[in-house]
């Protein structure tokens, strides 16, 4: 059996000891529909601006269009899932915080949520969308590269959508040094990362140009 075929069995097989081979086979499907698209010339952007994007329409429009994503759905099952092996109670502060998405995970295991956001476009629609839910919790207008709290403010960091495509490799460094110092015991950090050998179990991060983003160079 050639190597390609031994390792989709392979995973296919853990996949459903996991229960998730379902979830699985479609990302892997979506994947190779993704491949085989015409490849078009990637926009530079300035990333000096820290992620600054999501103004006017944009902002407004935000969560309409994520919601109809797959991995936006996937992402908070899997944030769900996480917080379940965290203390209730505990203080959280999620950035960039955006529309606030995860806030009724927060709520449910009893968690007390400051948000942060380089946007007031953004916190404008976090308020409109998350209502009344968000009266006990704290929204603020800062810079994730530099974070407006004291050391061990909070127990745990929650970031996702932002340290591999919205700043520059070297933003995600000073990102997550920020948040290693405010938070005294957990961080849960989302990272993008495609298979480049058969072999997907170990990130490695090489020869990254610190002007420009992550994307999928993890492998």
């Amino acid at each position: 059996m050639p190597n390609t075929l031994e390792y989709l069995y392979k995973k296919s097989n853990n996949a459903i000891k996991d229960g998730d081979f379902l979830v699985k086979l479609k990302k892997y499907i979506l994947y190779k529909i993704t491949a085989s698209f015409p490849k078009k010339k990637r926009e530079v952007y300035d990333f000096n601006q820290n992620g600054d994007w999501y103004h006017g329409a944009v902002a407004k429009d935000y969560e309409l269009k994520r919601a109809e994503q797959f991995w936006w759905h996937e992402e908070i099952r899997i944030l769900k899932k996480f917080l379940t092996l965290i203390p209730k109670g505990t203080k959280v502060l999620d950035v960039p915080v955006g529309t606030a998405r995860f806030l009724p995970l927060y709520l449910q295991n009893k968690m007390s949520m400051t948000g942060l956001d380089i946007s007031k476009d953004m916190l404008d629609q976090a308020r409109k969308l998350r209502g009344n839910s968000l009266n006990a919790c704290q929204l603020d207008i800062g810079d994730a590269t530099d974070l407006p709290y004291t050391d061990n403010s909070f127990d745990l960091v929650v970031c996702f959508r932002f340290l591999d495509a919205q700043v520059s490799y070297g933003d995600t460094i000073k990102a997550i040094v920020e948040y290693c110092r405010v938070s005294q015991k957990y961080l849960i950090l989302e990272l993008g990362a495609l298979p480049q050998k058969e072999d997907d179990s170990v990130l490695t991060l090489e020869n990254l140009n610190r002007d420009q983003p992550i994307s999928s160079k993890l492998s």
